[in-house]
């Protein structure tokens, strides 16, 4: 399956859908992503450092628990080889508090590729989290395969099983993540991928920078023939 352009984190922005609205007003968070490479469920997406960009614009309601974003990715050299790969992502999100302690989400992304008109795809997705020790979260997808005339996707599940914690060192804190990427698909049945990150937020006036470093570890060889990707960048995100 191509991602949904971490939509884990999108899931995660939704999740927290309060901090960005007020009142049961609309608002939102305008997002800007500089990564040196773009590693999706263990696929190294455009071959390489091309160093992608990812713009994002998510909208929310805290009242009624909706949200909508835009989400956008292409790389910014080798353009020649790497145009076929820019993605345009549209999701739709309701999330919900179960309890003091955890929540649910459920939505859809439709994927599409501005210079490829026949590889598309539409995904459901479900997740629950709970805000307890080691912050453990699931989110299940299923990529129904409709809207692809040409079987780009590969219609089946991608579970991923996430972890997290904060670090204070008194100086700053520091977001700790890891995640187990498992899919069953037309492909293959098994672990796809396994994550590891750490990121930390520096407010500057109304904008907010968060530099990240993301280790995966390739758990099936038909996703990527190499056994680690080591990645990093920066991310600006501005509420509204």
């Amino acid at each position: 399956m191509v991602s949904r352009g971490n939509l884990v984190v999108g899931l995660l922005v939704s999740l927290s859908v309060g901090t960005l609205a007020h009142g049961g007003y609309l608002g939102g968070e305008l997002a800007l992503s500089v990564a040196s490479q773009f590693v999706d469920r263990g696929e190294d997406i455009h071959g390489g450092a091309r160093w992608p960009v990812h713009p994002s614009l998510t909208v929310g309601l805290e009242k009624h628990g909706l949200s909508a974003s835009i989400w956008g990715c292409w790389a910014t050299s080798d353009r020649a080889t790497t145009s076929l790969c820019d993605q345009l992502d549209f999701s739709i999100d309701f999330s919900h508090d179960l309890t003091r302690t955890s929540a649910f989400s459920l939505g859809g992304t439709y994927s599409c590729f501005p210079n490829d008109t026949e590889a598309g795809s539409l995904e459901v997705y479900a997740g629950m989290s709970c805000a307890v020790v080691g912050s453990p979260g699931i989110i299940v997808f299923y990529d129904t395969k409709l809207l692809d005339e040409r079987g780009h996707q590969a219609d089946g599940w991608y579970i991923s099983l996430e972890a997290g914690h904060s670090l204070s060192t008194g100086w700053r804190t520091f977001d700790l993540g890891a995640s187990l990427g498992i899919a069953s698909n037309d492909n293959f049945d098994g672990f796809q991928d396994l994550n590891v990150s750490v990121s930390t937020h520096i407010p500057a006036g109304p904008i907010t920078f968060s530099p990240f470093l993301t280790g995966t570890f390739i758990l099936e060889d038909s996703v990527n023939d190499d056994v680690y990707e080591l990645w990093g960048g920066l991310s600006m995100s501005l509420g509204f």
